[in-house]
């Protein structure tokens, strides 16, 4: 995950798996067992579902209101800074 993302996600070892039982128990991804064609052991692939899908697009919008939020609150006080200088 390190490498694809250019080290923007660093997972700990022993970390990324719990969270993706725990997202298959919710139903928010499948795991589906596959050999690759240039390997011999198989490996398990996780896929994102329509619950899984849902549920990202809200905790996006959730993330990006409170975003937007934080820098109205961050412009008010700048704001009520500058008055109090003029004042």
């Amino acid at each position: 995950m390190s490498q694809k993302s250019s080290g923007f996600f660093k997972v700990k070892e022993g970390t990324l798996y719990p969270i993706l039982y725990k997202q298959e128990e919710d139903g928010f991804v499948v795991s589906e067992w596959q050999i690759p064609h240039d390997k011999m052991r198989a490996k398990k692939y996780y896929s994102i579902t329509q619950k899984g899908k849902k549920e990202l697009k809200e905790l996006i919008q959730i993330t990006i209101l409170v975003f937007v939020l934080s820098r109205i609150v961050k412009i008010i006080s700048y704001l009520k800074n500058q008055k109090r200088r003029i004042i």
